[in-house]
């Protein structure tokens, strides 16, 4: 359900639901790369209500992501112990709140994914051959113009060829994240100043509601592109320079979306490192480093190296820069995460931290 439907049922704005997402403990299940939009499911309904009475109880936000993502039973004794000492006259919440996160409740949110059938046989279309501009979608018969962080260009590469999470046959553009797949129907109109393209892309609510968003694109040109031409690209061709202080193993503790950099703090954080794509990485002599990637070990130096400041990852012309911090008397290691979105959506990269394992 789109953030504003959301808020409704939680009784709460857009806004405190944004302020949320931002400080990590309510982020949206899935954004909309086109339009921007957040959508939430009826699983973190229960999430909401449980920050309001953690709120009431006075606990602090940063409090609250221990509470609600932590099982760490110190660390509850420790919040509770200081909220009663400043707060008696919420003991009662208290009390129940401390009943509940001492059993080992654990809140989860769950994202619904949408599979629809993408395997089409590919039937060639010559026209949509080429770069397209995104120009507006179409919301409720009005013009939406795209955020700064949407996606601006389209390419539909020869063949029907895949590249990011996008590719195509003649009337469908098919769309597929390795969670959601799905086929988005096009109609092309051929106008006196170019050739445009209504595109129905289905929205994370379309198996509910079946909303679509609809988007006008321009094409530009009809270059034959390949994937490789049109990705971004980093120097990786850096000498070696070693950094005794990277050496070593180390594992991912969380992922942290673009822009959230500056507010991480590692005594704070809230992710489950078992849902992590970005298992380990292992800083070795000369440059050589291995990494897990879900469950695939990658440690062929054609593939990745590393130097200092960088994670080079050769085979995607990608340079991921690194940086060591400390958390009080705790250190850990900030590596840019630089996927498609980054490398074909002209987006800022996540990062991932980690501690020594």
């Amino acid at each position: 359900m789109k953030i504003g439907i959301f808020a409704k049922r939680c009784g709460t704005t857009v806004s405190t639901l944004r302020h949320y997402d931002e400080q990590g403990l309510l982020r949206p299940v899935y954004v909309d790369r086109f339009t921007g939009y957040r959508y939430y499911d009826a699983s973190q309904l229960p999430v909401f209500a449980r920050i309001e009475k953690c709120k009431e109880a006075g606990f602090t936000l940063g409090e609250i992501r221990l509470l609600l993502y932590q099982n760490d039973e110190e660390t509850v004794r420790r919040l509770f112990e200081s909220n009663r000492a400043r707060l008696q006259r919420m003991l009662e919440t208290l009390e129940t709140l401390q009943k509940t996160t001492s059993e080992g409740t654990v809140m989860q949110q769950t994202m619904k994914s949408f599979v629809e059938k993408i395997d089409f046989p590919f039937v060639d279309d010559e026209q949509v051959v080429g770069k397209w501009e995104v120009l507006y979608a179409t919301v409720d018969g009005r013009r939406v113009h795209l955020p700064a962080e949407g996606t601006r260009e389209l390419y539909f590469l020869p063949g029907g060829t895949r590249y990011w999470n996008f590719g195509w046959t003649k009337g469908k553009l098919l769309f597929s994240n390795g969670f959601d797949s799905f086929a988005n129907a096009y109609r092309l109109d051929d106008r006196e100043d170019g050739l445009y393209m209504t595109l129905f892309f289905k929205s994370h609510d379309y198996p509910e509601t079946g909303d679509v968003t609809e988007l006008t694109l321009k094409k530009r040109d009809s270059v034959r592109y390949t994937a490789d031409e049109i990705a971004r690209k980093d120097d990786v061709d850096r000498p070696f320079v070693d950094d005794e202080r990277v050496r070593g193993q180390w594992r991912a503790v969380a992922y942290l979306p673009p822009e959230t950099k500056g507010d991480f703090r590692l005594s704070e954080h809230a992710e489950d490192p078992g849902r992590l794509f970005c298992k380990r990485i292992t800083f070795l002599a000369d440059g050589k480093c291995t990494s897990v990637y879900g469950e695939r070990t990658v440690s062929d130096p054609a593939v990745q190296t590393w130097t200092k400041g960088y994670v080079l990852h050769r085979a995607e012309h990608t340079a991921c820069a690194y940086e060591l911090r400390h958390d009080g008397a705790r250190e850990y290691l900030l590596l840019e995460w630089k996927s498609g979105d980054y490398r074909w959506g002209g987006r800022n990269c996540g990062h991932y931290a980690f501690v020594r394992a």
